[in-house]
């Protein structure tokens, strides 16, 4: 079983580490990054390394331009398996990893957009015992801790 990850524009290079180095501790066999905020450049590097234990230098990411037109050609016939925070979707306790899958993760503000989510195969979500509300200032976990979660299922279903 294989598992790679794709971030969508994460906003803030210790989010950036961080959730290099989860993934390196977790299995995760690829991490990819669609990076608008420029955090893989030369003068983030050092703050890089150090905050994804050197995962960064020695399993760097790979360079996403675009994440949709990535999806929608899908040349590595991945199951797209969107992080939503929506209870109507399928609760990650329920969801059951595959032989190839690939989780997709928003930014650290606004998650994923709609357009994204519609290109995915699955849409999963980590229960909350607050309801979601739009009025509500935080929605959802920390893209670093939702990431633990969703890589932890994994670790324990494999």
């Amino acid at each position: 079983m294989t598992l790679d990850l794709l971030v969508i524009n994460p906003v803030y290079v210790e989010n950036l580490g961080m959730f290099l180095r989860e993934a390196q501790l977790s299995g995760a066999n690829r991490v990819y990054v669609q990076d608008k905020f420029n955090l893989l450049d030369k003068e983030n590097k050092q703050r890089l390394i150090n905050w994804s234990g050197r995962v960064s230098y020695h399993n760097p990411p790979v360079i996403v331009n675009d994440a949709k037109s990535f999806l929608k050609q899908n040349t590595k016939g991945y199951r797209r398996i969107a992080t939503v925070v929506n209870p109507d979707s399928q609760k990650l306790t329920d969801f059951k990893y595959s032989v190839n899958d690939l989780l997709i993760f928003g930014d650290e503000r606004n998650g994923l957009d709609k357009e994204l989510v519609s290109l995915c195969d699955e849409q999963v979500y980590i229960p909350q015992f607050q309801p979601v509300e739009e009025n509500r200032r935080i929605q959802c976990r920390t893209l670093v801790s939702a990431q633990a979660m969703f890589l932890y299922e994994y670790m324990r279903q494999n």
